[in-house]
């Protein structure tokens, strides 16, 4: 009898990373009631290697300059490989297995893991200018976005946020409705307003006292102009040919950012004309997801009271002290040296070193 594979696909900004910390943290207690959450061999706790090789592979020979590009696709081939095998000999009859942009590559995992298993995918969705705040925000906050909040959403909406309904619709005609499962991202709909209780009570696993707690939020807010400070930054180093800052330059902006004193997001980087267009746009498309998913015949995807009318979008533009101040803040803390950590030597080591612990296994 085939084991069941319960796909987490995300979607992004959906607490996701608190999730994965918890099922990689309750192993055991999860193998208990029959559930497996395999570790990645790098020992992250979510699968990104299934990412990198089954849903980035078409990229890695694209022109966006990343580091992963340095990455060597064979040989992530080759722990894949070793991983799948390992998913086969679990004593568990269910496996969860979790990223949270699995939904970007659906195409490409439904066909790898249906041979031998079967597939329910979980998703979770946010309305859509929720979404694409969030996600703006992050982007920018990692150092990899430089658009202004509109230029961004009239380059990328298609392809990062329409598309998610299609990606669904795709792989319920492989699957069938009944293993699609799609849960509304909100406080008010979730089990005890938090994405592992949710995930947990989907899953109908039950707490007991062999479950560790673990803090719950592992992406706190960064303050708007920060948000704004980081784009402004990123654009100057992409007029100078940078086109991402290093991650050791973004880790350190986001450290400062959130442990500013002043950390409240206050304000809204969408107006009230851009919330509502967004929330207009999706409409249809989220009422077909509740027909269809939920069973809502209202149609109802999202419960959450609309924005207010008078909603104003925060200024981007900083002023010469606030650039001046959070500039000084980031050179105290932080040499001001564009160096990358993970340089192509890094990359070889660490996969060097994870080969041979497949060795070492096998």
């Amino acid at each position: 009898m085939k084991k069941t594979i319960y796909l987490h696909v995300g979607h992004p900004k959906t607490g996701s990373s608190s999730l994965q910390k918890f099922l990689a943290a309750n192993q055991t207690a999860l193998k208990e009631q029959d559930f497996s959450y395999p570790i990645c061999l790098s020992g992250q706790t979510n699968h990104h290697f299934l990412f990198l090789e089954k849903v980035l592979a078409t990229q890695l020979n694209s022109q966006i300059k990343w580091n992963y590009t340095q990455i060597n696709t064979q040989r992530l081939s080759i722990m894949n490989d070793f991983f799948y095998q390992s998913l086969k000999k679990v004593t568990t009859s269910n496996i969860i297995l979790s990223h949270e942009s699995f939904i970007y590559g659906l195409d490409k995992l439904l066909p790898y893991f249906l041979k031998d298993f079967n597939v329910v995918v979980i998703a979770y969705f946010r309305r859509m200018d929720h979404f694409v705040e969030s996600f703006y925000s992050e982007l920018t906050v990692n150092g990899s976005q430089h658009l202004s909040i509109d230029e961004h959403i009239n380059k990328n909406f298609e392809k990062l946020y329409l598309n998610r309904y299609k990606i669904i619709h795709d792989a319920a005609e492989i699957l069938g409705n009944k293993n699609i499962i799609i849960r509304p991202y909100e406080k008010g709909q979730l089990e005890n307003q938090n994405i592992t209780d949710d995930f947990m009570a989907t899953l109908n696993i039950k707490y007991n006292a062999n479950f560790k707690n673990i803090e719950q939020n592992f992406n706190p807010s960064v303050p708007i102009k920060f948000i704004h400070f980081n784009r402004l930054l990123s654009q100057a180093l992409c007029n100078r040919n940078y086109f991402i800052m290093p991650r050791k330059v973004n880790r350190q902006l986001k450290f400062l950012a959130q442990k500013n004193t002043d950390n409240k997001k206050e304000g809204s980087l969408l107006s009230y004309e851009q919330r509502m267009r967004l929330i207009n746009q999706t409409k249809a498309l989220d009422e077909k997801i509740a027909q269809l998913y939920l069973k809502r015949e209202h149609g109802l995807l999202f419960y959450e009271k609309l924005p207010n009318a008078d909603l104003q979008a925060s200024q981007d533009v900083l002023s010469a002290k606030e650039i001046a101040e959070l500039m000084a803040d980031f050179l105290l803390a932080h040499p001001p040296i564009l160096e990358d950590v993970f340089s192509e030597n890094y990359i070889s080591h660490r996969y060097e070193f994870l080969l041979k612990k497949i060795e070492e296994n096998s």
